[in-house]
């Protein structure tokens, strides 16, 4: 086959993205034609413009949805074609939207993340990245669904999506009003269309600077805006009454009054500056934040303390960022039913984690601190029992510590970075024993100690990053490894790792993989080797 033949072959797979209708109806048009190459350019073009060739297919695939996966389905078209979507936030957004209807004894996070499966299975999404507890990360959506599920909404008087920079001056008063979603977005052909005219009830701002002119009295999502749109139109944030979820860029004063007044927010989600050079100290908010009722998620990076409520708030599922000093049972039980909880630590005042056995429902704990600190976990016996995963960075943790934390009956992830008190680790017997997924992040430690039967028996993922001073990797005899990663790792690193390779073929355990990366070599040259 020629070059260039070779070359358009692959060039269909991308522009197709794997989808074998696609492919199918690509290649049957090319067989038809004297010039291939010239055929294709055309081809190129129309796929970049309408997203798909036959639209028939798609067609009979949408209708053949059940009733509530379509509303789903559509809602793809808000983000922009081939953008990474976060699955957490997809699912947040399909909630808040009141997509999802409930059932008995199921959650509706668990039942959205079906209705995301099912989009897998019938090949209409596609997985972009995992996330190291084995669960889908980030999606996206096949380009010529993308472009179906615009089409489509837009059929149905549901969505307008468009780019606002790029419309003659007053043209957009004549549309803006004409559909439920809203999504403000660059891309190379926009769509746009007019529609009998409703007020919107959720706007996506993929634009910093869009200029438009909405009514607010019917927003149930606000996604992504600038605070600075929100700043120019101050009067018209005591409209936002029937707001479900609100994500800004930074926090200002008017922000105030929109989550303590606001009655059905349920998702608060805001940016920070500490990006910026010279960033100023965290910003104390103000406690009216928790008057909210329906609160259950309250996203702050760590430009952003705030003190604990004063009521019990049953509804909260996850909250970040806290300030370090309210870390103790009177605040831990005003949050019985918080399943995800991060905290950022600043400052010099040692941190106590006491009686976290009031968090029945924490699955997910994140501790980072700017300096190290000292910082006293809880006993083992104390340890919410249903903890899956555990991520602390900057901490020095002693030895009893990781006992402690080896001890854990669900853990199964486990992310240490820069948290070793000593350069040993040395692992009891049986320590780890569930862990499916170990990440180590730390310049320092130089031995790591564990028996070769009894630890980390479940351990299916490992992590190294900038371990420069780790001798090798323990000897893991009844470890269910599936893959190495290595980054800036020393060579005998390297090299246990290619042992534990070669022990897992020779005893035909099933599939290895390794990705081994050393960047700082004897030469100084980059060495990268994937087995």
């Amino acid at each position: 086959m020629a070059s260039k033949f070779i070359k358009i072959r692959s060039q269909v797979v991308e522009i197709c993205e794997g989808l074998p209708h696609s492919i199918l109806v690509v290649a049957k048009r090319l067989s038809k034609c004297d010039n291939i190459q010239q055929e294709w350019k055309k081809v190129e073009k129309e796929i970049e413009l309408i997203g798909v060739l036959d639209s028939r297919a798609l067609t009979l695939t949408y209708h053949q949805l059940p009733q509530h996966l379509k509303v789903c389905f559509l809602y793809f078209g808000v983000f922009p074609k081939r953008s990474a979507i976060k699955v957490e936030l997809l699912i947040r957004l399909w909630i808040d939207e009141g997509f999802i209807e409930p059932l008995e004894n199921k959650g509706l996070e668990n039942q959205a993340y079906e209705y995301l499966e099912e989009f897998i299975n019938r090949s209409l999404v596609l997985i972009d990245n995992w996330s190291f507890g084995g669960k889908i990360k980030s999606c996206r959506m096949h380009s010529a669904f993308h472009s179906f599920c615009v089409r489509a909404a837009q059929k149905e008087g549901i969505l307008c999506a468009l780019n606002t920079r790029q419309l003659p001056r007053g043209s957009f008063s004549m549309f803006a009003n004409s559909c439920r979603w809203l999504s403000l977005y660059t891309h190379k052909f926009d769509y746009y269309v007019l529609l009998k005219t409703n007020n919107p009830r959720s706007i996506f701002f993929f634009q910093e600077d869009a200029e438009i002119f909405v009514s607010f009295k019917l927003l149930r999502v606000l996604a992504f805006v600038p605070s600075s749109f929100l700043q120019r139109v101050p009067t018209r944030l005591q409209d936002l009454v029937f707001l479900r979820y609100l994500s800004v860029s930074e926090w200002f004063e008017g922000l105030e009054y929109v989550v303590s007044t606001n009655r059905n927010l349920q998702t608060l989600v805001v940016s920070g500056n500490e990006s910026k050079l010279g960033a100023p100290p965290p910003l104390h908010l103000p406690c009216t934040i928790w008057e909210s009722p329906q609160l259950q998620h309250i996203e702050l990076d760590k430009s952003y303390v705030i003190d604990p409520p004063s009521m019990d708030k049953d509804n909260m599922q996850t909250l970040s960022w806290v300030c370090p000093t309210h870390c103790k049972t009177g605040v831990y039980c005003r949050f019985p039913n918080i399943k995800n909880l991060k905290i950022f630590v600043s400052g010099s005042n040692p941190i106590i984690l006491d009686n976290v056995e009031c968090l029945e429902r924490l699955e997910r704990l994140t501790m980072s601190v700017s300096l190290s600190h000292v910082v006293t976990l809880p006993k083992p016996s104390v340890f919410p029992s249903q903890l899956q995963k555990l991520s602390l960075n900057g901490i020095n943790l002693s030895e009893r510590d990781l006992k402690v934390i080896g001890t854990l009956p669900k853990f199964e992830v486990l992310k240490l970075k820069n948290v070793f008190h000593g350069k040993v680790w040395e692992v009891e017997k049986g320590g780890f024993y569930s862990l499916d997924f170990l990440l180590l992040e730390d310049k320092t430690l130089k031995q790591w100690r564990a028996d070769a039967y009894y630890s980390f028996c479940y351990l299916k993922r490992l992590v190294l990053r900038f371990c420069y001073c780790l001798e090798k990797i323990p000897y893991m005899r009844r470890h269910s490894l599936k893959s190495i990663e290595l980054q800036q790792c020393c060579p005998s690193v390297v090299t246990s790792a290619k042992d534990i390779q070669r022990f897992k073929r020779e005893t035909r355990e099933g599939t290895f993989k390794a990705t081994l990366s050393s960047t700082k070599t004897a030469s100084g040259n980059s060495e990268f080797v994937q087995i």
